[in-house]
């Protein structure tokens, strides 16, 4: 898969929350993993809480158990703010100056799908909403996907 290029500049949005448990956990957290060993620089090695105040987070070990350990243990919020792991991404490409075609292009997101309803309209509405954000900061082609999961 990392050959072929089918996840490059992916990111992964790992729910950890104590809603999350035994198998639906441990899926969770190997495929963020999986995602996050897959994608290029400078995403490579990182995933995203999916939380109320959503974190970057470069994944620390060296074992498999290490790093797993650190995704189950990463800090979690009582609830989701979709539209913020959005901004955080545009933060950190802005901060990084990355250049449009490192700019995340899929985005995985593991969770039990219980998230916090955004601005009150459509789905649409807010996914334009991101998109404007992004075509404001050099990243009009870049308007993610989105994956969701478990």
């Amino acid at each position: 898969m990392a050959a072929n290029g089918r996840l490059q500049n992916c990111i992964a949005v790992c729910d950890v929350s104590g809603s999350k448990y035994g198998i639906p956990m441990e899926v969770c957290v190997a495929l963020g993993l999986l995602v996050s060993e897959l994608s290029d620089e400078p995403w490579k090695g990182r995933v995203i809480t999916f939380s109320q105040n959503p974190q970057l987070h470069k994944i620390e070990g060296t074992t498999i158990k290490e790093k797993t350990d650190f995704v189950r243990k990463m800090e979690w919020g009582m609830n989701t703010d979709l539209q913020k792991v959005f901004d955080r991404l545009l933060e950190v490409a802005v901060e990084w100056k990355l250049l449009p075609e490192k700019m995340i292009k899929r985005i995985f997101i593991f969770n039990d799908m219980e998230f916090d309803m955004v601005g009150g309209g459509l789905w649409e509405t807010d996914y334009e909403v991101i998109c404007k954000k992004f075509k404001e900061n050099g990243y009009e082609s870049r308007c993610q996907r989105l994956c969701f999961g478990i």
